[in-house]
């Protein structure tokens, strides 16, 4: 072949409209896959969700973490979908640490940010006999 057909169908009308065409349907094929993984993610992050709402749950009610595995199981049979992991006891304790250290991060932002904090200190005891203070900004 010579050159000067080859530069002449690089630059026809078809081969442009060619070039197009594919570069259209790698797009596509592009934002198929994108979509395919943002779905998973969603999914994902919404059975995350439900796990970390049961555990938040079971910390403010101060169950054991025990009873976590069978209310995942109950969760389960109700028809949510929370996946096969993360269901076991020590997930539950992971969960909680980074709930509290999330609440953490929360309250020590709201004392910096506090123009003035009061700390008053009770002579009561709370319901498992610690001393009850209570933090108050202003």
């Amino acid at each position: 072949m010579k050159l000067e057909t080859v530069k002449y169908h690089e630059q026809s009308r078809n081969h442009q409209v060619a070039k197009e065409i594919k570069k259209a349907t790698v797009a596509l094929e592009r934002a198929l896959v994108v979509n395919m993984i943002l779905a998973m993610w969603e999914q994902e992050t919404e059975q995350m969700s439900m796990l970390f709402c049961t555990v938040h749950a079971f910390s403010k009610s101060k169950r054991l973490f025990s009873d976590y595995e069978w209310l995942c199981q109950l969760d389960k049979d109700k028809g949510l979908t929370l996946g096969s992991s993360y269901l076991n006891e020590k997930a539950a304790k992971d969960f909680a640490y980074y709930i509290s250290e999330v609440k953490k991060q929360k309250i020590a932002t709201e004392i910096k940010q506090a123009g003035v904090i009061a700390v008053f200190s009770y002579g009561s005891t709370d319901s498992w006999n610690k001393n009850f203070f209570m933090c108050a900004t202003c």
